[in-house]
C-alpha cells in the first residue's frame, strides 16, 4: 500500500499583517467580531493561541506551519479585515471640508441669483420671449410657519414678485403677468433631488398686460416659424374666406344690373353695329382729315395773290393802257380762280358721296340704339322675383374662416402644452434604459446581501406640485381665481392625474374650465380632457371681410389621446348679435347684405374639431344661420325688385351709350371734315365775286375814259379820234367776251 501523502503546508510568516501581530484577548475578540462568517471566527481561534513569551497575548506563533487550504482562507480574511478599516486623512479631509463650505456660503449668498437665473433661462425657452422678474427671494421655513397644521417638516420658501412673461406674437405685450407668488419645496425630498412643491400660491395674475420695454429675443426669433397645421389652416381660412365671398356673389349675380348686362349682351345689336360705324368713319376721316388744311392753303394763297387787285383804288386811273392792263391781270385772276373753284367741287362731290355713307351709318346705329333699349326693357320686364339656393354658405363661410384662424393662432400654445404632458407620460411607468456596462472581474470578497427594510410607498416624483391656487384680475370689473393639484411628471408613482380649475367673473360673465391630464401608464382614460362652460361670452371677432359682436352661452369639451389626435366640440348660443361686413359692389347687393345682418339677432352653432396629423384634420360646423340669413335676403330683395330693374336698366343704357359714344364721335369727326371742306369752298366763291365786281368797275372806267377823250377831240382830226374810240370800246368788248 502506498503511503497516504503529507498536506502542503506554508509558513505563519506569510500571513498578511494583521494575521502575525499579537494581539490581547479583548482586540482579538473584537479582530473576530469584524468576520461574519462562523466557520472563519472557528479557525481564526483555532490558529491564534497564547504567547508564552508576552502574557495576555494572541497570536499564530511564526514558525508554525499551516495547511495550505488553511493559509489561503486565512490570508483572505486577513485582507477582508483590513479593507474594513477606516482611516483619516487629515489634510485632505480638511480640504473637502473647506471646499463644501465655500460652495455652501457661495450658494447661500447668491441663491436668489442663482434661481432666478435658472427661472428666466427656463420661462424664456419655453415661450420664446423676455421673461422679468422684479423681486426673488429663497428662504428656509417649517411647515407651522407655512400654515401647514402639526407639519415640522422644513421648506424651501420661494417670494416672487413682479413676473411678467413676454408674449412672442406681440413683444410689448406679456402673455402673463403675476403680481405676487409664494411657492414652497419640500427640503427633505430636495435633499433627495427631488422637486416636491407643497404648495404654490399666486396672487395678481393678469393676461395680456400691456409691457414699458419689448419682450422680444433675437435668439429665439427662429422659433416663431409656423407649424404646418398653422400653415394648412391659413390655407383652409384663405379658402373658406374665398367662398365666402364666391357664394355671396353668387347669391346676387342674378340681380347684378352689371351681370344681368353681360347676360344680355349677346342680345344686342349695338355693339356690332358700332363697330361697322366707328370702322366706317374711322377711315372716312382718314381719308379726308388733311383736305380742309390743303385748300385753306391752297385758297389763302390764292387770296394772299389777288390781295393788290381786290384792294386796288382805280378811281383816278386816266390812262386807258393802263386800265387795259389791269383788266388783262383781273381775267388772269378770274381764270387761275375758276380752275381752283373746279378742283374744289370735285372734291365737295367726293365728301359728300361718303357723307351719304356715313349718315346711313349713324342712321343704322341709332336704329340699333333703339331696338337695343327696347330689347333690354323687356328682358327686364321679367324680373319679378328672387330664388335663392338653400345650399348657399352666406354666412357659414365666414365663421368658417374665423374659426380657422383662432384655432391656429393658438394651435403653438396648444402644441407646448401637449408636449409637457407628454414629458410626463413618458416619464410615468417607465424606467430609465439600462445602459450596458463594461465586464469588471469579480471581486475576491463578495458581500453577504443585505436585507431590505421597507417604509411606506414613495409616491413622490422627481417633479411635483402637490397644489397651485391662484387669484387675478382687478377688484372692480374682472375677478380670475383657480386651482391645481398633482401636476408631477411620473404619474404612476402619484397614482393620480394632473387636474386644474379655474373660474372667472367680468361684468356680469361666469365662466368656469377644468383640465385634467392623465399620463398614468395603466389608465384607459383620456390623455388630456378640458371642459368650459360660460355664460354672456362676449364674443368679439374682427376680420378685414366680417365683424361679428355677441353675448353668448358657450359649452365646450377637447380631448385629446397620447398619439397626439385630439377633438373639440363646442355649442355656442349667440344673443344680441351685432354683424359688420367690408363693402362690396354692387352697391345695391352690400347693403341689402348689411340690412339682413342687422335682422340676425339670435343664432346657434355646433362646432366639431377633429385633428389626427398636420395634414389630416376637418372642422364641422353645424348651424342654421345660412337659412335664416336667406330668408332674410329673400324678404328684403322681394321689396327691392323695383329698384333693381331701375337699376339695371341705367346700367343697360349706361353701358349702349358707351358703346356707341366712340363711334358717335367718330362720325361727328368726319361731319366736322366735310364741313370744314364746304367752308373753304364758299370761301372761295367769295374771292371770285370780288374779282368780278373789280372787272365790273375796271370795264366802266374804261367806258367812261373812252368817253371823255372823244368829247374833248371833236374838231381838227375829228375822224381818227372817232375811229380810235370805236376801235377802243370793239376792244373793251373783246375784253368783256373774255
Amino acid at each position: 500500500m502506498k503511503k497516504k501523502e503529507e498536506p502542503k503546508t506554508v509558513a505563519a510568516k506569510k500571513l498578511p499583517a494583521n494575521m502575525k501581530r499579537n494581539l490581547s484577548r479583548k482586540k482579538l475578540d473584537r479582530f473576530i467580531k469584524k468576520i461574519s462568517i462562523p466557520s472563519d471566527k472557528e479557525l481564526v481561534n483555532k490558529y491564534f493561541i497564547e504567547n508564552p513569551e508576552k502574557e495576555g497575548k494572541y497570536c499564530i506563533p511564526r514558525n508554525s506551519l499551516i495547511p495550505k487550504k488553511d493559509f489561503s482562507r486565512l490570508k483572505k480574511i486577513g485582507k477582508d479585515v483590513a479593507s474594513q478599516k477606516f482611516g483619516i486623512k487629515l489634510l485632505p479631509l480638511a480640504a473637502v471640508v473647506a471646499f463644501i463650505i465655500l460652495v455652501f456660503s457661495v450658494v447661500i449668498t447668491f441663491r436668489n441669483i442663482i434661481v432666478k437665473k435658472i427661472i428666466v433661462n427656463v420661462m424664456e425657452q419655453t415661450f420664446g420671449a423676455k421673461t422679468d422678474i422684479a423681486y426673488l427671494n429663497l428662504y428656509l421655513t417649517d411647515g407651522k410657519k407655512l400654515g401647514y397644521e402639526n407639519d415640522t417638516k422644513w421648506y424651501i420658501g420661494i417670494t416672487i414678485n413682479g413676473f411678467e412673461q413676454g408674449y412672442i406674437a406681440e413683444p410689448m405685450k406679456n402673455l402673463f403677468e403675476i403680481s405676487k407668488s409664494n411657492i414652497s419645496v419640500g427640503l427633505t425630498e430636495a435633499i433627495r433631488g427631488k422637486c416636491d412643491i407643497k404648495n404654490f400660491h399666486i396672487l395678481g395674475l393678469n393676461f395680456m398686460t400691456p409691457r414699458k420695454t419689448s419682450a422680444y429675443l433675437a435668439k429665439y426669433a427662429n422659433e416663431e416659424n409656423k407649424f404646418p397645421l398653422q400653415l394648412a389652416l391659413e390655407k383652409k381660412a384663405a379658402i373658406a374666406e374665398a367662398a365666402a365671398r364666391e357664394e355671396l356673389q353668387k347669391l346676387f349675380d342674378q340681380y347684378n344690373p352689371d351681370t344681368l348686362l353681360k347676360n344680355f349682351e349677346q342680345g344686342l345689336q349695338t355693339p356690332d353695329v358700332a363697330k361697322s360705324a366707328y370702322e366706317m368713319g374711322d377711315a372716312m376721316v382718314k381719308k379726308w382729315q388733311t383736305k380742309p388744311d390743303e385748300m385753306a392753303k391752297q385758297i389763302n394763297d390764292f387770296s394772299a395773290k389777288i390781295t393788290d387787285i381786290v384792294n386796288a383804288d382805280w378811281s383816278n386811273l386816266k390812262d386807258l393802257n393802263e386800265v387795259r392792263a389791269n383788266i388783262e391781270k383781273i381775267n388772269s385772276a378770274i381764270q387761275e380762280g375758276k380752275t381752283i373753284v373746279q378742283q374744289t367741287q370735285v372734291i365737295v362731290k367726293d365728301v359728300q358721296t361718303d357723307a351719304v355713307k356715313v349718315e346711313e351709318s349713324a342712321t343704322a346705329l341709332t336704329n340699333a340704339i333703339e331696338a337695343d333699349s327696347k330689347y333690354v326693357q323687356k328682358e327686364i320686364d321679367k324680373i319679378k322675383s328672387f330664388s335663392i339656393d338653400d345650399g348657399i354658405k352666406i354666412l357659414s363661410g365666414p365663421i368658417d374662416t374665423i374659426l380657422y384662424k383662432t384655432i391656429g393662432k393658438y394651435y403653438p400654445y396648444m402644441k407646448k402644452g401637449y408636449a409637457i404632458a407628454m414629458k410626463a407620460k413618458n416619464s410615468s411607468g417607465t424606467a430609465a434604459p439600462v445602459k450596458q456596462k463594461k465586464e469588471v472581474k469579480e471581486p475576491k470578497h463578495k458581500r453577504k446581501p443585505g436585507t431590505m427594510v421597507y417604509y411606506k410607498r414613495d409616491n413622490v416624483p422627481k417633479f411635483i406640485i402637490e397644489r397651485m391656487e391662484f387669484t387675478g384680475g382687478n377688484e372692480e370689473t374682472v375677478k380670475w381665481s383657480g386651482f391645481a393639484k398633482n401636476i408631477s411628471n411620473d404619474m404612476d408613482k402619484r397614482g393620480a392625474p394632473a387636474y386644474g380649475e379655474v373660474k372667472i367673473t367680468a361684468a356680469g360673465q361666469n365662466h368656469k374650465a377644468d383640465v385634467t391630464v392623465d399620463a398614468r401608464s395603466y389608465s384607459k382614460d383620456p390623455f388630456i380632457s378640458i371642459n368650459y362652460t360660460g355664460d354672456n361670452y362676449p364674443i368679439a371677432v374682427d376680420t378685414p371681410q366680417f365683424k361679428m359682436d355677441s353675448a353668448s352661452t358657450i359649452s365646450g369639451r377637447c380631448y385629446a389621446d397620447e398619439d397626439g389626435r385630439f377633438s373639440i366640440s363646442a355649442t355656442l348660443d349667440l344673443k344680441s348679435l351685432k354683424f359688420e361686413t367690408e363693402k362690396f359692389e354692387p352697391a345695391f347687393a352690400y347693403d341689402i347684405y348689411s340690412r339682413a345682418l342687422s335682422y340676425l339677432t339670435e343664432l346657434s352653432i355646433g362646432i366639431d374639431f377633429i385633428f389626427n396629423t398636420e395634414q389630416d384634420f376637418n372642422l364641422k360646423l353645424t348651424t342654421d344661420a345660412d337659412k335664416q340669413l336667406a330668408l332674410i335676403i329673400k324678404s328684403l330683395v322681394e321689396d327691392e325688385i323695383k329698384i333693381i330693374r331701375k337699376e339695371c336698366e341705367k346700367k343697360l343704357a349706361d353701358l349702349i351709350d358707351e358703346m356707341s359714344k366712340d363711334s358717335q364721335i367718330k362720325l361727328n369727326e368726319f361731319i366736322d371734315i366735310r364741313n370744314g371742306i364746304n367752308s373753304e369752298s364758299l370761301k372761295l366763291d367769295k374771292i371770285n365775286a370780288l374779282l368780278e365786281e373789280k372787272k365790273k368797275e375796271l370795264s366802266a372806267k374804261l367806258a367812261e375814259e373812252t368817253k371823255k377823250s372823244i368829247d374833248s377831240s371833236l374838231g381838227a382830226g375829228a375822224t381818227d379820234k372817232i375811229g380810235s374810240a370805236l376801235q377802243g370800246l370793239q376792244g373793251l368788248q373783246g375784253l368783256q367776251k373774255r
